[in-house]
């Protein structure tokens, strides 16, 4: 690409034997400030303008005539717009060439730009661009209004892992299960997750008979007075006994 290069550039339009001539000291923002400014309908050349309203965006190229010096950008610009017939082939609406390097925009053109409100043509553009393009990757227990089989589908296109595949659906793996789990810990409420659990069982400590047996991590700590965290830190060995029991999985 032509980069931050200044030189002579042209706009074409496909539909129409047309074309812009102009020249910039930087021709990667000279092509960005003409197509940012046709698509809000704010360009100061009417003519382009409507031009570029009639047959859209698709139609129109920006291409690079010649590479050279700032010092000679004039001159070399207007070697070329006399190379066509002004009235016929150009868009430019003043026939000798001229920077606008140092120009302001008037008031009324300020305002305009201000005011510029999408169409619902352009929204729809703007949509179609924006579709297929990552949005990172969805959470396993937030997506609403979808079906399990839709969200199997989705990962699997998406390259994800088994384990992600269908995880919270009723039928799904041992290790899809236990993802979901690992998931739910890491973003939604402990008790929520502990409710979720397998069943335990409240040991005797002396004797190793089990006394009694809960749904779930929750339901067990509220049954002895013990908040639940404790009992999993049992389950998981970190500690040895808690509420003057052991604590195991129900087998």
């Amino acid at each position: 690409m032509f980069g931050k290069k200044s030189g002579i550039y042209i706009i074409r339009n496909s539909q129409s034997v047309k074309v812009y001539i102009g020249s910039g000291e930087n021709l990667k923002s000279r092509k960005t400030n003409h197509f940012s400014r046709l698509k809000r309908q704010v360009h100061e050349n009417e003519h382009l303008q409507n031009s570029y309203n009639k047959h859209g965006v698709d139609c129109f190229t920006f291409e690079v005539l010649e590479y050279c010096s700032k010092d000679v950008l004039i001159e070399r610009e207007q070697v070329y717009i006399d190379s066509y017939d002004f009235d016929k082939d150009l868009y430019n609406i003043n026939p000798t060439a001229g920077s606008s390097k140092g120009k302001k925009h008037t008031p009324e053109t300020i305002a305009k730009m201000k005011a510029w409100i999408p169409t619902e043509e352009t929204k729809k553009r703007m949509s179609e661009a924006h579709k297929g393009r990552h949005k990172g990757r969805p959470m396993l227990n937030n997506w609403s209004g979808m079906s399990w089989e839709e969200k199997g589908e989705i990962n699997i296109r998406k390259g994800r892992p088994p384990e992600y595949q269908n995880a919270g659906h009723p039928d799904a793996t041992p290790t899809a299960k236990r993802a979901r789990l690992n998931h739910l810990k890491r973003k939604s409420n402990l008790d929520y997750v502990y409710s979720t659990e397998k069943k335990v069982s409240k040991i005797c400590i002396s004797s190793g008979k089990v006394l009694d047996t809960y749904d779930s991590i929750k339901k067990a700590g509220t049954a002895n007075g013990i908040h639940a965290s404790n009992i999993s830190a049992v389950l998981s060995g970190r500690n040895s006994k808690c509420g003057g029991y052991k604590w195991e999985y129900f087998r």
